[in-house]
């Protein structure tokens, strides 16, 4: 096996050096998190624009927000800095486009967190980045890791798009499927990959669907009521039976914490579904905490596994060696879908 290769200039080091204006692509808190590091490393910027059908003549940090074409006249030549997140693949199309014209950066920094991916972060977990690689099963997951380490050490727009799958979550051969699934998805949102997974099956024995959210756990039972077998549960995946604060701001990226949010209920995977053959962990930041509450099962019935892994920092190392210290018998896929930044990263163990 080759060993990795990371060769990419970090970003901050880049624009530090930049002698064109650094503007903001988005608004929201994205764009707070990556202003909050240019401020750390002493990076001025110099305005804001947003795509046409968001520019209200609103003011984000003390700049009026403009259209792109606005920008484009005041600055002309311009360090595009882009600071929000989509799946749309018009939005993603409109982003290249803009990369055709202006150098144009995707910073990555923590969904579930504040700090930006940086070379000193690589440096300071190269060993264990360099362990998770070698459990990696296949050419395809290791050329996608190392361009993700590359693009989020460097924020290249390039890198970001290499890699990507069109096929469904589901649909990779080597899950090998069947009738006797008995499926928990942690994170269940409104039910979207419930349905794609019954779709995926056609028959299972079980579905377990968990989510904290209230609103969206309404979504899920009106949209998995006409399922056979299919128990929803509004609880959070956890590495414990309880209680904690949920902060339910975000949609997609609200998130169990600490500090503040809505009491809810936790639970271990362990207590719900003990015969498990196969878990979904898409708990915005909280998978270390429920492969914990998992741990049972994983070591006992080695149920296939498909865990996000973009939510943190360490999530691209630390997810597969926490795995293998409840089993090495695992084989390990890495696969990403569409998205900016480096979302649906998606570690396959099976």
């Amino acid at each position: 096996m080759d060993k990795l290769k990371v060769d990419a200039m970090p970003l901050w080091e880049r624009l530090a050096h930049a002698n064109k204006p650094i503007v903001l692509y988005g608004m929201g808190n994205g764009a707070d998190k990556i202003i909050c590091e240019l401020e750390a490393c002493g990076i001025p910027f110099e305005g804001v624009f947003a795509s046409d059908g968001f520019v209200r003549g609103q003011v984000f940090w003390e700049h009026t927000v403009t259209t792109y074409a606005q920008a484009k006249e005041k600055f002309g030549d311009m360090v595009v800095l882009v600071a929000f997140g989509t799946h749309r693949q018009d939005v993603m199309q409109n982003i290249l486009r803009i990369s055709g014209e202006q150098e144009v950066y995707v910073p990555d920094v923590e969904v579930a967190g504040s700090v930006a991916f940086t070379e000193s972060f690589f440096e300071a977990h190269k060993s264990e980045f360099e362990q998770a690689y070698e459990l990696l099963a296949d050419k395809e997951s290791r050329e996608l890791y190392t361009s993700m380490l590359n693009y989020k050490i460097g924020g290249e727009i390039s890198r970001l798009m290499e890699y990507t799958s069109d096929d469904g979550l589901f649909s990779q051969e080597f899950l090998n499927l069947s009738e006797d699934e008995i499926y928990v998805d942690a994170g269940a949102y409104d039910g979207d990959t419930v349905q794609a997974f019954a779709k995926r099956v056609g028959n299972y024995k079980k579905i377990y669907a968990l989510e904290p959210d209230a609103k969206n756990f309404k979504k899920l039972l009106k949209n998995t009521k006409e399922f056979d077998n299919c128990v929803c549960f509004n609880s959070a995946a956890d590495d414990a039976n309880g209680n904690a604060l949920f902060a339910a701001n975000a949609g997609r990226q609200s998130a169990l914490n600490g500090d503040v949010g809505q009491a809810v209920q936790t639970c271990k995977i362990d207590g719900i579904a003990p015969d498990a053959t196969l878990i979904k962990l898409d708990v915005e930041g909280n998978e270390r905490r429920a492969i914990i509450g998992a741990c049972e099962v994983i070591s006992k019935n080695k149920p296939k596994m498909l865990v996000s892994a973009y939510h943190r920092n360490e999530d691209l190392y630390a997810l597969p060696l926490q795995v293998f210290e409840q089993r090495q018998d695992y084989r390990v896929y890495l696969r990403r879908f569409p998205a900016v930044p480096a979302w649906d990263l998606i570690y396959y163990f099976v």
